[in-house]
């Protein structure tokens, strides 16, 4: 088995085909396109997931802590939750943050990757993770003339995972308010508060 990285018809997507020299084709011209966010099942043609890592140890995720309802006119707020080493060697886990709309007329993608932390563990730690998540990444851009950032309120899910196919936590926030539109938006990833 060898791998062959590609980029097709999403700019900011790179994919691992599976693929053997004798049964490797590129994909046809109007083929659907292959990137993590446009579905939340992962697609054939990918071997791992985005967001996919190995490692020598094992990590639990637990005790997520986030608002349930949230203002469109909030700037932001901050999401908590722990991880463990449940292995037997010390390792480094890439904890990431995805938001999925709940209801099939939301603008936004089923699933996109919004935060990420690095999080270095001892065998047996374990660390609570803090992370600001701002109300800008519950948005889509529009073309409705002028391109604008639209930040509608609606229930969306929070997921916190090993990557876009292994999510360990989940819970639903609510955002209230009224539609907030702007030209660009402030803030394009959370961060993580140390």
């Amino acid at each position: 088995l060898f791998l062959i990285p590609f980029l097709f018809n999403c700019p900011r997507c790179i994919v691992v085909y599976k693929a053997h020299p004798q049964n490797y084709k590129i994909p046809l011209e109007g083929a659907p396109p292959i990137c993590y966010n446009y579905s939340i099942r992962q697609d054939a043609r990918v071997e791992w997931p985005f967001g996919y890592g190995l490692s020598y140890t094992t990590f639990a995720y637990k005790n997520l802590q986030a608002v349930k309802e949230l203002s469109t006119a909030s700037e932001s707020s901050n999401i908590y939750f722990e991880v463990t080493n449940t292995g037997k060697v010390r390792a480094d886990e890439i904890a990431q943050v995805y938001l999925s709309p709940t209801q099939s007329n939301q603008q936004i993608h089923p699933i996109q990757l919004q935060g990420f932390a690095r999080i270095s563990l001892n065998p047996g730690e374990t660390k609570r993770v803090c992370i600001r998540f701002y109300t800008d990444q519950f948005g889509y851009y529009s073309h409705q003339g002028n391109r604008q950032w639209n930040i509608a309120p609606g229930t969306y899910e929070l997921k916190i995972g090993a990557s876009s196919q292994d999510i360990r936590l989940k819970q639903q926030i609510v955002l209230t308010g009224d539609k907030v539109v702007k030209p660009l938006r402030d803030h394009y990833f959370s961060e993580v508060i140390r």
